[in-house]
């Protein structure tokens, strides 16, 4: 265990920081596609971005943990954020591009997929369109009179309370 850093060490340590912050914009790429797939509310992705800095931080406290045996430098950080940096002007206007093509794909692959798989449905309700088309007006004068209701049990007799024509005539 080294309780100094000598300066071939502590440049190792910065490119091998550079490195690693190259590391999460990968990282950070992967997370953009899932959230490209999954959804676009405002909540799913404040929950993935609070996940993916939970994740860059236990990584980080990790790469410290057995490159610099725990020792926290500020350097190493910065390295970092440049690592970072270095990958989002370089490799991540292309991985944007790429990133956007795939999931171009993957979306257009699953809406063929569920097409397949819906198209037995589909043919049914065709079916079942043209059997009941046939008795459309009659399906129409049954729900017109479903809105109408039957009177009170009590009220059934409307002649009550009306003497009719032969008894008067005896």
């Amino acid at each position: 265990m080294e309780y100094q850093f000598s300066l071939a060490s502590q440049s190792k340590f910065f490119l091998l920081c550079i490195g690693f912050g190259f590391f999460l914009g990968v990282l950070y790429d992967i997370f953009r596609i899932v959230r490209l797939l999954v959804s676009g509310k405002r909540v799913f992705l404040l929950a993935q971005d609070i996940l993916y800095c939970l994740c860059c931080t236990i990584l980080t406290f990790f790469f410290f943990l057995s490159v610099s045996d725990g020792g926290f430098h500020t350097y190493g950080l910065l390295g970092e954020i440049l690592g970072w940096l270095l990958y989002y002007v370089s490799f991540g206007s292309a991985a944007l591009r790429a990133t956007d093509w795939f999931v171009r794909v993957l979306r257009r692959c699953a809406a063929w997929i569920v097409h397949i798989f819906c198209l037995p449905a589909r043919i049914i309700s065709r079916f079942l369109r043209f059997v009941l088309g046939e008795h459309k007006k009659t399906w129409r004068k049954c729900k017109k009179y479903t809105y109408f209701h039957l009177k009170k049990a009590k009220h059934l007799v409307y002649n009550k309370g009306i003497k009719m024509k032969h008894e008067s005539e005896k």
